[in-house]
């Protein structure tokens, strides 16, 4: 039986997607064309991954534009070396060293990952927008601290904490 939310759910914040960028990488990343350059290292998160999905739409979008040549998407995934679990996962592999770059959310390039990873955005015209929803659901174990915290985010201080970490109201 799938749960089901009390209230209607409500949109709390958004993200976006940023190329993240190996100082070391064996080529240079300056945007989103150069992922479709031969012998490019490339980790993504898998496709069932919402980061994975939201990379391979925007992917979509390129092609679909015809800006960045013909089979753009195809190319870019010619260089996935790896597919990661989850956005940590493939984040740390640009970090390390062990990937030329990824493509990620853009709150995952605080300050630390910005000592030894170049950001490049993504073009607003090909960047999807990750939505997060919040609501109390039928089987929480304690409504009313789950109405609490939902309120907490939904207030003035929650959307401020949520915008100095990089999301979009």
């Amino acid at each position: 039986m799938a749960t089901r939310a009390v209230e209607k759910p409500v949109i709390f914040a958004h993200n976006k997607l940023a190329i993240a960028v190996s100082v070391r990488a064996s080529s240079p990343i300056k945007g989103y064309a150069d992922l479709a350059k031969p012998g490019l290292g490339l980790v993504l998160a898998a496709p069932q991954v919402p980061v994975g999905r939201y990379a391979r739409l925007m992917l979509k979008n390129v092609d679909q534009s015809g800006k960045a040549g013909r089979d753009y998407s195809k190319r870019v995934l010619a260089n996935v070396q790896s597919e990661e679990p989850n956005v940590k996962s493939a984040l740390a592999k640009v970090v390390l060293g062990e990937a030329d770059a990824s493509i990620v959310y853009a709150t995952d390039m605080t300050a630390p990952v910005l000592k030894t990873t170049l950001l490049v955005p993504v073009p607003p015209e090909f960047n999807p927008t990750a939505s997060y929803p919040i609501a109390v659901l039928t089987r929480a174990p304690n409504k009313a601290l789950a109405r609490e915290f939902a309120k907490f985010v939904l207030s003035p201080e929650g959307k401020e904490l949520l915008k100095k970490r990089g999301f979009l109201p």
